[in-house]
């Protein structure tokens, strides 16, 4: 059975990753937090994609960066980004070179694929490599992501879905699926991980789309990023530099233009979901990520989360304060505990009043309040 050709499933990826990148400014889910004390000053500047100049990004000036666009097909470029501390202990991205579009399995799926099976490719009809999988989450996906690109036996430490993101990218697409005879519903979430003593989160959001005229289900990976830091008093400022980066990038609208002109002449008919749902992220959720990299910033005079009089993680009664760390790892204790910190094995303890860690042994993630 052949789809109605007013909705074809695998047109509808106008760019890929770059939406990813555009997305990213809904802001990194769950709580932020101040990076760790002595973490020094960070400054930023602007990095522009070269070849197409398709899209824009503050990064850390004097980290190791590596970055662009990645085609997999004529109309399917995939935006990515990669920042390096100068010491390799600290490592975030954004996007990656390889987020192929995904087709459900199904009887239909396995007769107009050419029998592929689950996680074999095939070339869709925009001519782009597509992979045949079962529908992930955000946070399944960002699971999947870890498992394949940063860690092979991860220890898992939070998951936490993000259904207020999840609904403002639906809602953004819902009308132009409609308009072509679709439907669409977008999960996002965000996973932190282990591996060995390094920490990492991945925050992914997907997008399962799919056709009221047959059994067509397709989805992407519309927004992926997440940091690595070998140094646990470092995770803090990881986070703050992946919101800050998520918060500053900018597609070209030119080169978007041209892009999906070049969809439309190569397949007759695009769905402008991608288009939908980055202009409404862009307009709604930029100042949301501005606030969080305020909230993080780790430079002297600005303010930060923890700064605030007042948190619904604090009992005042029972003189305790819920905290966590960068990756999600928490623990409820007293309010006269001043900085707080955990080691790799969940213990807490606090540290001296200049900031530092209990000692130099090199395990401690600091705590903020939640």
């Amino acid at each position: 059975m052949r789809a109605p050709s007013r909705f074809h499933p695998m047109a509808i990826r106008s760019f890929g990753a770059a939406s990813v990148l555009a997305v990213a400014v809904f802001g990194a889910a769950g709580a932020s937090a101040q990076p760790a004390a002595g973490a020094g000053s960070i400054q930023f500047t602007k990095w522009v994609e070269p070849k197409e100049h398709a899209f824009s990004v503050e990064v850390p000036v004097g980290w190791k960066f590596e970055g662009g666009l990645s085609y997999l097909g004529p109309i399917d470029p995939q935006a990515y980004v990669s920042v390096t501390s100068p010491d390799g202990k600290v490592r975030v991205f954004l996007g990656d070179p390889q987020l192929y579009s995904r087709q459900v399995p199904s009887q239909w799926t396995s007769m107009q694929t050419g029998g592929a099976r689950e996680g074999q490719l095939f070339k869709s009809p925009a001519g782009s490599p597509a992979m045949v999988q079962r529908f992930l989450t955000g946070p399944q996906y960002a699971k999947y992501h870890v498992t394949w690109r940063l860690c092979q036996h991860p220890a898992w430490v939070a998951q936490q879905d993000s259904p207020d993101l999840s609904k403002g990218l639906t809602d953004a697409v819902t009308p132009y699926a409609r308009s072509h005879n679709g439907r669409a519903q977008a999960y996002a979430g965000e996973i932190s991980f282990t591996c060995g003593t390094t920490q990492g989160v991945v925050y992914a959001a997907t997008m399962l789309m799919s056709s009221n005229a047959g059994p067509i289900q397709v989805w992407s990976v519309y927004r992926l990023a997440g940091f690595q830091s070998a140094d646990p008093m470092r995770s803090m400022t990881a986070r703050y530099v992946m919101e800050h980066m998520m918060a500053t990038v900018a597609l070209n609208p030119p080169w978007e233009a041209a892009l999906e002109a070049k969809a439309q002449r190569l397949t007759g008919e695009v769905m402008h979901m991608q288009n939908a749902a980055t202009q409404a992220a862009l307009a709604a959720s930029r100042q949301q990520n501005e606030t969080l990299a305020r909230l993080n910033h780790p430079n002297a005079g600005v303010p930060r989360r923890y700064e605030r009089s007042s948190s619904g993680a604090v009992n005042t009664i029972l003189g305790t304060q819920h905290m966590c760390d960068a990756i999600g790892r928490c623990s409820t204790v007293s309010i006269s505990s001043g900085n707080t910190f955990m080691d790799h094995s969940g213990n807490v303890r606090s540290g001296p009043a200049s900031g530092g860690p209990p000692d130099n042994s090199g395990v401690w993630s600091q705590m903020y309040v939640k």
